[in-house]
């Protein structure tokens, strides 16, 4: 009797024949018996750290067209994503993208948070879009996966972000988990601190305030908004933690808000906290500018800069900043390009 053309290439895998080909054609398998057993199969080679990287890459492929998302074909995957060789780590990445389950969801999450692989972040990426509908509406899911991409973009050279970061960031990110995210970065940082962990720091900070700047018609055109105010006080509790170049964007994000009327307050209440010891020239300059464009619309800010700055600022520097032009659009150009602010996007 002839066998059925998945159970002999299922008879000729377990005799030790089969090529890569022949793991691919597992993804023919038909009936529940023949899947189960392909899957079984092709989960085998895919974590098999001794198999060649052929077989490796066409076990996971084959999973991937399989789809299904049973734990020992995930672990196996996530075994893949720690290969030695590029290929093997990229099939595994797609197959897991192809799973489209909260496991598979899971894995490609963490790895994304610890890879250093650009090339591997880019397929990480490409299959976590994938599972956009297990995150839709599910902060608990969504909050885990931007603190991860917050982690891995902090890593990457300046101008090197991937655009399917943008892309995904704005089909989940929202303000309140942009703030979770930040508060699990400050948290991290205060608990190990670390290079990594201030990128992180840094990353957390500007994607938080690069988004209200974005918001600004959205919240409103007066009164406060608890969201934005939560969001800026975030932002304000980094500001005692954080590198130089940490502190003074923050510190230029909350001048450029505080023309806002939605914003002035709470950006006024934090850029009147008393100032760390040892800030820098720069670091007081852009703080003296950001009160002074936001008291227009605070009278916190007015305050600030009567007991804070203009009774104890010894630098010329910082109080000629105060002396009208400061408040022109013209001197944010100077500015930037004086004390290396990164723009907003």
């Amino acid at each position: 009797m002839r066998l059925p053309r998945a159970a002999a290439l299922l008879l000729a895998a377990a005799m030790g024949c089969a090529g890569p080909g022949a793991l691919l054609d597992l993804a023919d398998a038909a009936s529940d018996d023949e899947r189960i057993a392909a899957t079984e199969k092709a989960a085998g080679v895919a974590a098999d750290p001794t198999a060649s990287e052929g077989h490796r890459v066409a076990a996971a492929l084959a999973l991937g067209r399989l789809r299904s998302s049973s734990p020992p074909v995930v672990d196996a995957l996530d075994r893949g994503l720690g290969a030695s060789r590029p290929r093997v780590r990229a099939a595994a990445a797609w197959a897991l993208g192809e799973l489209r389950s909260e496991d598979s969801l899971a894995v490609l999450v963490e790895a994304l948070k610890a890879t250093d692989d650009p090339k591997l972040g880019s397929r990480l990426l490409e299959g976590l879009a994938k599972h956009h509908a297990l995150m839709a509406g599910r902060p608990e899911r969504v909050v885990p996966l931007a603190e991860a991409m917050t982690r891995y973009v902090g890593r990457l050279p300046d101008g090197q972000a991937p655009p399917l970061l943008d892309v995904i960031g704005a089909r989940v990110r929202t303000l309140e988990v942009d703030v979770e995210v930040l508060a699990r970065a400050l948290r991290a940082d205060r608990a190990q601190p670390s290079d990594r962990t201030r990128a992180a720091l840094y990353a957390a900070a500007f994607e938080l305030l690069a988004r209200l700047d974005r918001l600004r018609g959205e919240l409103g055109a007066s009164g406060r908004n608890p969201r934005a105010e939560e969001a800026i006080a975030a932002a304000a509790d980094v500001l005692e933690r954080g590198r130089a170049d940490t502190s003074t964007m923050i510190l230029w994000f909350l001048g450029c808000l505080g023309e806002e009327q939605v914003y002035a307050a709470a950006a006024a209440m934090a850029l009147g906290r008393p100032r760390s010891e040892g800030a820098g020239a720069g670091q007081r300059m852009v703080r003296a500018w950001g009160l002074a464009r936001a008291q227009g619309h605070a009278l916190e800010a007015r305050r600030a800069l009567a007991r804070d700055v203009l009774l104890t600022e010894s630098s010329r520097a910082v109080l000629t900043a105060l002396e009208g032009a400061v408040s022109s659009r013209a001197a944010e150009g100077v500015l930037q390009r004086a004390l290396g602010i990164e723009a907003r996007r």
